[in-house]
């Protein structure tokens, strides 16, 4: 038997308790507390057709297509650019008036900062679209892990 605790809000619980149940989790334990609840599930790892839900399963949860360290990186390369920035500014190497290397850097950053908008954009409408379109992949989903079980017992 394959095991699995997970921490959710209380006004959330029922809907994680569903999409658990939705690939053949069993509710184990529940643990109320005053904001969370801690959920035990667990299921049988020796169907014929467990991989193939696992799959299923990790494609359900999956919310973004964009992962989340490429913003990470290019927060972290823009504070790079707008250090050097402020350094060699405070140290006199440059003025932001006569200096090219200060349009050098600055135009970068610019960069980096609007891409990072713009992927932040594209999450939030993934977000956003999977929040409305939640009870529609739910019976797709539904579907699916009918038809697993259905061609594994034929």
């Amino acid at each position: 038997m394959e095991k699995t605790t997970i921490s959710v809000l209380n006004n959330v619980k029922d809907d994680a308790i569903r999409n658990y149940r939705l690939f053949k989790w069993e509710l184990v334990e529940e643990i109320g507390g005053l904001k969370e609840t801690t959920l035990t599930f667990s299921r049988n790892d020796e169907v014929s057709y467990y991989k193939d839900l696992v799959k299923l399963e990790n494609k359900f949860n999956r919310v973004y297509s964009i992962p989340n360290w490429i913003q990470y990186i290019l927060v972290g390369i823009a504070l790079v650019y707008v250090t050097t920035i402020m350094i060699l500014w405070l140290t006199h190497v440059f003025t932001f008036d006569k200096s090219i290397i200060a349009i050098v850097l600055a135009v970068p950053t610019a960069v980096i900062l609007l891409i990072n908008v713009g992927i932040s954009y594209l999450r939030n409408k993934q977000m956003l679209n999977h929040i409305n379109n939640k009870e529609a992949k739910y019976k797709i989903y539904q579907e699916k892990v009918d038809q697993l079980i259905n061609k594994s017992q034929n």
